[in-house]
């Protein structure tokens, strides 16, 4: 697994506050039982597997004013 670099933000992701809050969200609906979305997961931590879905680009910020306006279209 490759580590997010917090000097190399993925794309789409503003700042180190943002990847942090979004990854916790995500860490938590994955303890909840949503499933993964990538492979290869078993005897990860919850929190790997959000950062790498969000590096890989599977999971995108919602609460950004832009992703709603076009949500809404």
């Amino acid at each position: 697994m490759e580590k997010v670099s917090f000097d190399n933000l993925p794309e789409g992701i503003d700042s180190h506050y943002e990847l942090i809050i979004l990854a916790s969200k995500r860490a938590q609906a994955l303890s909840e039982g949503a499933r993964p979305l990538i492979e290869n997961t078993r005897k990860r931590k919850y929190i790997d597997i959000a950062l790498e879905e969000i590096k890989k680009g599977r999971i995108v910020n919602a609460a950004k004013p832009g992703i709603q306006k076009d949500a809404k279209k």
